[in-house]
């Protein structure tokens, strides 16, 4: 089935048999045509004030977005939690597709967004605020670049990486330490799926 094909019968089935909870993960670039098809057939544009909570997964911790999960919502209803622009279960592997999605986001000029999945990718990396403060991404050697992005960059991209990061000091965006809480998460569904 094509995706399309894929979140029409999805929204259906929800539409349905609604959950009493829902939680959506993932970049925005990713995640964002799904969830907002499923938040449109799950939660009334009256209820959303309410019933629908979103957080930045880049400095939300997932027990935050859990524990909203665990409160009902104040309306009678379904509630719906979406953790936007979360690292949770993004591998070593998966780093050279966002850097593809950085690279595209400064390419179409959306420096916000390319500054927030830089410094995802530099915190997965294990770099501290202290470190992007001092070292500049145009002095690293290949092998630490391919560390950090996953892939081998040219010489133009480079730049683009080094002018984002002045961009970045110049804004105050700091980084922050990356936490792997994908555990969390996978003991809150079991736990779920077991009542």
């Amino acid at each position: 089935m094509a995706p399309a094909t894929d979140l029409k019968v999805l929204c259906a089935e929800a539409q349905k048999e609604p959950r009493s909870a829902y939680v959506f993960l993932g970049e925005s670039v990713g995640t964002s045509v799904a969830a907002h098809a499923l938040i449109d057939v799950l939660v009334p544009t009256a209820n959303r004030d309410f019933n629908l909570e979103i957080y930045d997964g880049r400095t939300t911790p997932m027990a935050t977005a859990l524990d909203s999960l665990r409160m009902r919502g104040l309306f009678p209803g379904i509630k719906v939690v979406w953790l936007r622009e979360t690292a949770v279960f993004v591998s070593a592997e998966k780093r050279s597709d966002l850097t593809a999605a950085l690279l595209e986001a400064i390419e179409d000029e959306r420096r916000d967004e390319a500054a927030g999945r830089l410094l995802t990718l530099l915190a997965m990396a294990g770099w501290t605020q202290e470190r992007f403060d001092s070292e500049r991404l145009g002095e690293l050697s290949a092998a630490a670049l391919k560390e950090c992005f996953g892939v081998e960059l040219e010489a133009a991209q480079l730049g683009a990486l080094t002018a984002l990061q002045a961009y970045c000091r110049e804004r105050g965006v700091t980084i922050s330490a990356f936490r792997d809480d994908s555990e969390a998460l996978l003991q809150f569904v079991a736990n779920a799926a077991a009542r």
